[in-house]
Formats: structure tokens, sequence, C-alpha cells
């Protein structure tokens, strides 16, 4: 079987854990060239990781016949006009997220991509940690009964001050950058898109986000104002019969409980590992959609304008 070649526009940190993450789990891979602002960072890595071509500029690797697939992991300020680019040049695409910072442009290159005959992607990693496979399980299976109320407590370490998060015309903002995981995951969890949007603005960079969907409210309490040692993300899935709690951004840990005896699992691998593998799944999923349209994947491309449109939505209403 031949593999799968890549290309990379942005040699940041990063970059350097999707390109150990890939080489781990994805063997039918190949990394064949990289490119960046920074010529000598790009050169430094292409040495460090055995990559045949340091390109120039995004242009010239996505010219390149060699690469099968552009992965783009620049500011995000880049990744609308990058990704366009690459689409162009008929290549598959993986952005990192947001894809876009409005409606009308993730509309725009979905409906590119769509044209070309290429998939795109983007790293929603959550809908395929293993956990939420099982919670998915749970409420196939109606275990206990229908899921009524998802509750999340973030408190999630804040990046240095002078970082470009904080600057929303780089970034695009907390919304888009940070929050989009957690009500993707929730999309994902309920199997329905939310009805109703609401967010209060709390002190600091702190924010009450509630999602109305037709049979479930979800709830995101969310700080981006503590130290790292303060950092705890707990999600409570509340049910008729039960309740599940996980524990983590990426879950390290979960409570499956039916109110007279619970039973705790521990992710048997270390977070490093499974950041990795879930990296890995992505651009897997993205694999198997380019080489048959037909297959579903978790991040389709409904889920990449959800991803856009429902974040804005909600920071639309914040009061």
């Amino acid at each position: 079987m031949s593999k799968t070649r890549l290309g990379f526009v942005g040699a940041g940190a990063f970059t350097e854990m999707c390109l150990r993450a890939y080489r781990q789990f994805l063997p039918n891979v190949e990394v064949v060239a990289i490119t960046d602002l920074d010529v000598e960072q790009a050169n430094r890595v292409a040495q460090q990781q055995e990559i045949a071509t340091v390109a120039k500029s995004p242009t010239e690797l996505f010219e390149l016949d060699s690469v099968d697939i552009a992965i783009i992991l620049t500011p995000p300020n880049t990744h609308f006009q990058l990704a366009m680019e690459a689409l162009e040049n008929e290549k598959n695409v993986l952005v990192e997220k947001p894809i876009a910072f409005s409606v009308a442009d993730a509309k725009q290159l979905i409906g590119l991509a769509e044209s070309k005959g290429k998939s795109l992607a983007a790293n929603l990693i959550l809908r395929y940690h293993p956990f939420h496979q099982q919670i998915k399980k749970v409420i196939e299976e109606g275990k206990f009964g229908q899921l009524k109320e998802i509750v999340t407590h973030a408190l999630m370490a804040g990046y240095p001050e002078d970082h470009w998060y904080w600057d929303s015309s780089t970034s695009g903002g907390f919304f888009l950058n940070t929050y989009c995981h957690f009500i993707d995951l929730y999309n994902y969890i309920v199997g329905e898109k939310p009805i109703e949007f609401h967010c209060q603005q709390k002190p600091g960079h702190a924010h009450l986000i509630e999602l109305d969907f037709p049979t479930v409210k979800a709830t995101l309490s969310a700080n981006l104002d503590v130290s790292n040692q303060q950092e705890s993300v707990e999600t409570k899935y509340l049910f008729e019969r039960g309740t599940i709690t996980t524990f983590g951004w990426l879950p390290e840990r979960m409570i499956i409980s039916d109110g007279k005896s619970q039973y705790e699992l521990d992710d048997d691998q270390t977070k490093d590992y499974r950041y990795k593998q879930l990296l890995a799944n992505v651009v897997s999923d993205l694999i198997q959609r380019s080489s048959d349209p037909t297959i579903t994947s978790r991040v389709n491309h409904d889920v990449l304008l959800e991803s856009v449109r429902q974040p804005l939505l909600v920071s639309s209403r914040v009061k």
C-alpha cells in the first residue's frame, strides 16, 4: 500500500507534537515537506524529523505533486486563506481550529472543498476520546434512560498576558479557540444541534454558557484566569437513572454511577500518549474520507461549519 504524503505549513511546537503523533500511530503516512516563515526553524525541524523538502513558502508547498494532504498549523488568522489556497491546489486539508473567523468564510471554505472533491478536517479531538465513545454507547443503549443535562466546570490555565491568544484579531478569541471544544463535544454526545444559546460574562476571562438542545440542557462554566496548578475540568452527564462524570479537559478519569453503586475508570494511557493518539485519529479519518467520500467520519464538513457557527452565536449572546 502506498503511503499518504503530508506537507506541513508551520514549524512550531505544536507541529513537532503532531509530527511525533503521526510517526507513532500512522505507519502508512510519510511527511515529505514543511515550510515556515522562520526558515531556520523549518530547516531545524526538517533535519530532526528527516523531512526531505523545505519549501520556501506555503504556495510552493501546495504546488508540490508529492503532497497529498496539507497540514496547516499556523496562527488562526491565517487559517482561512491558507486552507483556500491548499484546496485550490487540489490538496486535502487538515487545518487547526478555527477554520475561519466567520460563518461566511467557513461556508466558502467547505464549498470549495466539496466543489474540488476534497476533504477538510480540524483537530476536534474530543470526539475521538474512548471515554466519550463509551458515553455515546450508554446513551444509544439506554442503560440509564434519557440524558437530561450536561454540566461542565472548567478552570483553564491562562496564557501569558503578551500571548497572541488574547488578541482576537489573531486568535479569533476564546469562543472560537477554546470553548469550541466543549460546544462541539456537547453536539457529539447529544447527537443534535442546540436550538437556544445564552452566555453571561463573569469577572475576568470567565463565562457561563448555556446551550438548549431539543431534549438536553448543556452548561459550561469556564474561567481562563487560573494557574497551571489550579487547572481543573469536570463534566457531569446527568441521566434519568444515573450519572457519568469525567475529569480533565482530555479526560483521564471517569466515574459511572447508577445511584446504588459506582465504579471508576482510569485512562490506561498517559495524557501525552492519548493526546498524540487522538491527533492521529483525526488524520486517519481524513485519509479514509479522502479515499472514499461515502465514509462517515466524526469530523465532517457539517461539524466544521458548526464549530464556527455555534461559538460565534454564543459570543453574540454575551450579557
